[in-house]
């Protein structure tokens, strides 16, 4: 099930869509097709994506992207400038945040859950630029290119699969290679 995030619009939020899904279901992966990163506090969605994956038995795959609508980010009260900057800070804050909720967990420390997946869910970077696909090897765990054209559904690819950007997971190296089957 994907669902996509859309602040200026009818849109549900996306991770709490989730969360609703996760208690319903048992076996189908649970993902956000492009969540509007730059437009939230990542503390609180690393909080948020921790819970859905745990209550889903760790199924949730999160995609994050800039997004092209100044709407969106306006709606939310947040810049649409220097979104991209933003987003590469908050992949990175991401990374730490779970981390850091692992440590917690393993020492017996309480504030936050951490997510069920090891090291933490999914995370798909979305976009179509240069930049995009930069972040995508060194900050994510592969793209989703199309979301935003193809709508619900776009299928997430490890970098591996991508042929016109296997030389940039050489060149970058990505954090893992997963199977997003």
């Amino acid at each position: 099930m994907a669902v996509h995030d859309r602040p200026n619009h009818d849109a549900w939020d996306p991770l709490a869509t989730l969360a609703a899904a996760a208690t319903v279901t048992e076996r189908v992966r649970l993902a956000t097709t492009a969540v509007l990163l730059p437009a939230y506090d990542e503390t609180l969605l690393a909080r948020q994506a921790a819970v859905v994956d745990r209550v889903s038995g760790g199924r949730l795959d999160l995609g994050v992207g800039l997004g092209a609508r100044a709407d969106d980010y306006q709606a939310l009260g947040r810049p649409f400038g220097g979104r991209g900057r933003r987003l590469e800070e908050q992949l990175q804050r991401l990374h730490e945040l779970w981390a850091a909720a692992i440590d917690r967990e393993a020492t017996g420390g309480t504030p936050g859950p951490a997510p069920l997946q090891r090291p933490h869910p999914p995370l798909w970077v979305g976009g179509y630029a240069d930049a995009a696909v930069r972040r995508a090897v060194t900050l994510g765990d592969g793209d989703q290119p199309g979301a935003a054209s193809a709508g619900l559904g776009t299928r997430r690819r490890d970098r591996s699969e991508v042929p016109w950007s296997r030389g940039a997971w050489r060149s970058c190296g990505g954090r893992r290679r997963l199977d997003p089957g």
